[in-house]
């Protein structure tokens, strides 16, 4: 038999050792007997606000014992029609619209036939770089920042038929023919110049809309 010390390759950290944890934790369970979970689901009402949440009010046996899930025991003291006291307000100001994550963004590119695998992460550290967008430290939200909105504003209103979704798939599927010998390059770069020249003749620079609304 022989024993030593194992050589690692990187020093190990916290956040390795928690992940380890949770494989180990997560492997163990699932040989392990079912567990048995009291779930309840209930309606609170606050003023006019009606809500329902669902959880697991007791976890027994099995594979809860390794790894156990989330328990909150508050639910298994409720009755129905009691009244509850409220301990804590909080008041968190976020966007009317749900945010998006940079996973988000990439599946709406590749649902809708726009850029390539090669370009996802480029397209957006771009609108990172440029101050469009910052990114939130915690939920690593995407958050459209004055300037950004200002030149999506500009770009969609005066050049909506220029950078629709349908005109940059259009685009990339006239590259890709372009790509296969199918369609000459001139042919295309004299489409797309056309359209380029006819939109921008008719607006006024993007720098003189930024100056005016940050003014």
């Amino acid at each position: 038999m022989l024993s030593g010390s194992i050589r690692m390759p990187t020093r190990l950290t916290r956040l390795h050792l928690r992940v380890y944890d949770m494989i180990f934790r997560r492997f163990i369970a699932s040989q392990m007997k079912p567990a048995r979970l009291e779930i309840v689901e209930a309606t609170l009402q606050a003023g006019e606000t009606v809500f329902s949440h669902a959880g697991v009010s007791r976890a027994r046996g099995g594979y809860s014992i390794v790894n156990p899930p989330l328990v909150e025991e508050w639910l298994a003291s409720i009755a129905r029609g009691e009244l509850l006291r409220v301990e804590e307000v909080s008041v968190v100001r976020s966007s009317l619209k749900r945010l998006y994550r940079a996973g988000d963004i990439v599946r709406m590119m590749r649902e809708s036939g726009i850029g390539r695998p090669s370009t996802y992460a480029k397209a957006i550290e771009q609108n990172r770089r440029h101050g469009y967008v910052i990114e939130s430290k915690r939920m690593r939200y995407l958050i459209p920042t004055k300037t950004g909105v200002t030149v999506y504003g500009y770009l969609a209103n005066g050049f909506k038929n220029l950078v629709s979704v349908e005109t940059t798939r259009t685009l990339e599927e006239a590259l890709e023919r372009v790509e296969k010998g199918v369609e000459k390059p001139e042919a295309v770069l004299a489409t797309v110049w056309r359209i380029v020249d006819e939109a921008v003749s008719l607006h006024t620079p993007v720098e003189t809309v930024l100056g005016q609304s940050e003014a």
